[in-house]
């Protein structure tokens, strides 16, 4: 089949490994958000991670700005929600 150009050799493709977030990150992430938001926090926190697809277990480190992003949005207060952006945004400079 390869002779007679029905089948093609191609390489292995090499992805690059997906880097998970360690627990100690959502640690601080669920503690800061029900500082604010109170102690539904961990909740709307596993539906914003499940709307992206993800678990805690395996979150990828790219997807992490989004997450905050996500979560943030549930606080209403500008100001709570800008000091809470920028806790996170700490964090996330240490990572």
């Amino acid at each position: 089949l390869f002779k007679t150009g029905l089948l093609e050799i191609v390489e292995e493709s090499k992805s690059t490994p997906v880097t998970a977030i360690d627990k100690e990150f959502f640690d601080r992430l669920i503690d800061e958000f029900v500082e604010v938001i109170g102690p539904m926090g961990p909740v709307i926190i596993d539906e914003k991670i499940a709307a992206l697809n993800e678990t805690q277990d395996s979150f990828p480190r790219n997807k992490v700005a989004d997450l905050v992003e996500q979560v943030s949005t549930e606080i209403e207060d500008e100001e709570q929600r800008m000091h809470f952006q920028q806790i996170m945004l700490d964090l996330l400079r240490g990572i």
